[in-house]
């Protein structure tokens, strides 16, 4: 009977570390960092936000609703956040998606978790130097990000930084000017306008995750970028079809 009590014991024991592991107990990978109240008050706040401008996510929320939400967010932000099988990583300019779980990807493989979200806080503190002491300086962040408005913070005259004679200047009527100092003829005049969807463009374009689009269209072509960055100095584009990076500071 002692024999067979002990052995009831052992298999118990085997079964329940089975278990453990099984579901993570025995790997770091996903087990989630322990959150601070404000890094809850953040999530909380963002989420709800979100769930109120965007809509409520099937799946979880991932970076393309946060961006529409908050248009102070931008695509580096991202860097570095876990999700359920995987992180994000930002390599040009864009969000990226890699996949870390051995299983296979499900629906809900690229839903941020609470670790992801706070790393995300950390990324945008860290850009905008602003603290994550207390719930005031949550309050300062989620203020900061939500401010930006893209239809507005884009409109002026932007000199590149890669070219100093290259101009790009967008008005509010939808105008874009294009001008090259120094050369005669040397600007072009169309229109602008940004975008969260692409199904009613050109059906070859890459459909990048959490972008936001900007189409300028000219007399002889259409060019499509994502806006990786914009602030009330900087401005960075990056163009869908073939990479590459346009990087303008504003002109005073």
């Amino acid at each position: 009977m002692k024999t067979g009590a002990y052995v009831a014991v052992i298999l118990a024991i085997l079964v329940g570390a089975g278990f453990y592991l099984f579901y993570g107990g025995g790997s770091t990978e996903n087990q989630e960092v322990l959150l601070t109240p404000q890094a809850e008050y953040f999530i909380q706040t963002v989420e709800s936000e979100t769930v109120a401008r965007v809509g409520q996510p099937i799946e979880g929320f991932e970076p393309s609703m946060f961006i529409r939400a908050f248009p102070g967010i931008v695509h580096k932000d991202f860097d570095g956040v876990e999700t359920e099988q995987g992180v994000y990583q930002v390599s040009n300019g864009a969000i990226v998606f890699i996949l870390t779980d051995s299983s296979p990807e499900h629906s809900a493989a690229r839903a941020i978790t609470p670790s992801g979200m706070n790393t995300l806080l950390e990324n945008i503190s860290a850009r905008l130097s602003l603290p994550i002491e207390d719930n005031e300086g949550i309050d300062a962040i989620i203020s900061e990000i939500t401010a930006v408005n893209l239809e507005e913070a884009i409109i002026g005259a932007w000199r590149s930084t890669d070219d100093e004679n290259f101009t790009r200047k967008f008005d509010s009527n939808g105008t874009v000017t294009d001008t090259y100092d120094g050369q005669d003829l040397a600007t072009s005049v169309g229109s602008w306008v940004i975008l969260y969807d692409l199904s009613e463009e050109p059906a070859n374009l890459p459909l990048i995750e959490g972008a936001t689009y900007l189409k300028i269209l000219f007399a002889e072509e259409a060019l499509y970028f994502t806006i990786s960055e914009i602030s009330s100095n900087t401005l960075q584009l990056i163009y869908l079809d073939r990479g590459g990076a346009l990087n303008f500071e504003r002109e005073e």
